[in-house]
């Protein structure tokens, strides 16, 4: 009988096989520990997934909860800001709508010279139109000026350029005769118009104006019905501190009393068809001006006496007007002032620092290079010349002339300015002209 061997039979446990010589795939059921390995049946199990009730491309709805707190508060809160903004579009529409429908804006939306500056001047006059009516009814105050005949002349003074030329051309186009005043005559002021009359007016010259006043008397051009005061020069943008005696008397002499030379001597043709005086000044008077304290001085000090000879001549029934443009497209703007004020005044230039002594600065020079920059981006926002013409024809031919014409935005915000405390607007220069260069 022969031997037989054992069999060895596995005993039974609950260890898992060995591990696969297969590596498992990537990423884990959701739920399951990381450090097990799965069996061999889950590896190489060949049953396919079960398939979801839901339909493929469609994500499981969610309960959808009622809107919290905040939610509702945001949507009250933006609800008002919604609507102000819907009636705002449709106001602006209707706004342009109207102006199309009354002449003030063009259709297709080009460029024009009713634009939406014109709509508020145009406003504006007739609420000046309104108090009239007012007072002459309730206080009995006659405010009506004589409408100038259509024959009449007018004089314009500085019409060699800017503002000046274009009204004296203006005037001559629309018929009446018009004599164009200037320091020089040369070829290129010849305006080409019959009814149209350059003559040599320095404001300065007693005898130019004078001469000129006589000349105009002889002339037999109609009656005299106006005399726009145009003729103006900005000294160079000058610290106060070194504002040179001549150049601060050449300054008041042009801006001021020269336009009072022309008042006097043309007054008692004016008085005879109760005609009109325009006297152009600037909104600079409103607020400081840094650099600029001359011209600011010398405006101010026009209508000043403007004011007073205002009330002086309404009994012989002669209206006097100022008015009050801001920043005009003209040859002053294009012209490199600021840039070439630093050479032009040496003792800025060589003049150490006061308040540094260790650093031997330009005492206004940073000031300087914020008014550089405050001018050049003024350059971009210039208004036409023709804004400041439709206010002096207003002034000139209206029954109800203003006494004062606000011409630009930025007229109307310097007069707004104006109203604010000093410290206030000091404040402002602070900031606006860069406090970190100023040594603050």
């Amino acid at each position: 009988m022969g031997f037989q061997s054992p069999s060895v039979v596995a005993p039974a446990t609950d260890s898992p096989p060995p591990p696969s010589v297969v590596s498992a795939p990537r990423g884990r059921p959701r739920g399951t520990n990381g450090n097990k390995l799965s069996s061999r049946s889950d590896t190489y199990s060949s049953s396919p997934p079960a398939r979801s009730s839901q339909p493929r491309g469609r994500r499981p709805a969610t309960p959808r909860t009622a809107p919290g707190i905040i939610s509702i508060a945001a949507m009250l809160a933006l609800a008002p800001l919604r609507l102000f903004f819907t009636l705002a579009f449709a106001a602006q529409r209707a706004v342009v709508r109207l102006a199309v429908a009354l002449g003030l804006a063009r259709a297709d939306g080009r460029p024009s010279e009713w634009s939406l500056l014109a709509a508020i001047d145009a406003v504006d006059r007739w609420w000046n139109t309104f108090w009239s009516w007012l007072m002459e009814i309730c206080l009995g105050f006659p405010l009506r000026a004589a409408i100038p005949p259509a024959n009449g002349a007018v004089l314009v003074t500085g019409a060699g350029s800017g503002i000046g030329a274009h009204v004296a051309q203006t005037l001559a186009l629309k018929g009446y005769t018009v004599y164009a005043g200037m320091r020089t005559l040369s070829p290129d002021h010849s305006f080409r118009l019959p009814n149209l009359h350059p003559i040599q007016l320095d404001v300065t010259s007693t005898a130019q104006i004078a001469a000129a006043a006589t000349f105009i008397l002889n002339s037999n051009a109609g009656p005299f019905i106006g005399l726009v005061n145009c003729a103006s020069i900005p000294p160079y943008p000058t610290p106060m501190e070194f504002v040179a005696e001549h150049d601060l008397m050449e300054c008041l002499d042009v801006n001021v009393v020269g336009p009072l030379r022309v008042v006097q001597h043309f007054l008692p043709l004016l008085r005879r068809a109760k005609g009109r005086i325009v006297n152009v000044g600037s909104c600079a008077r409103f607020t400081p001006n840094p650099l600029h304290g001359a011209f600011a001085a010398s405006k101010t000090a026009l209508e000043t006496w403007s004011d007073s000879l205002r009330v002086e001549v309404r009994p012989h029934g002669v209206q006097v007007v100022v008015v009050q443009p801001g920043a005009v497209d003209t040859n002053l703007w294009h012209k490199s002032q600021m840039s070439s004020s630093l050479a032009a005044m040496p003792t800025i230039v060589t003049t150490p620092s006061t308040f540094r002594d260790d650093k031997h600065e330009k005492m206004y020079a940073p000031l300087h290079s914020s008014l550089n920059q405050i001018t050049a981006e003024t350059r971009k926002h210039l208004i036409s010349t023709s804004h400041t013409t439709r206010a002096i024809l207003h002034a000139l031919f209206d029954p109800y002339p203003k006494t004062r014409y606000l011409v630009g935005v930025d007229a109307r915000l310097a007069w707004f300015l104006g109203l604010l405390p000093d410290r206030v607007l000091d404040w402002a220069f602070w900031i606006a002209l860069g406090k970190e260069r100023s040594g603050a």
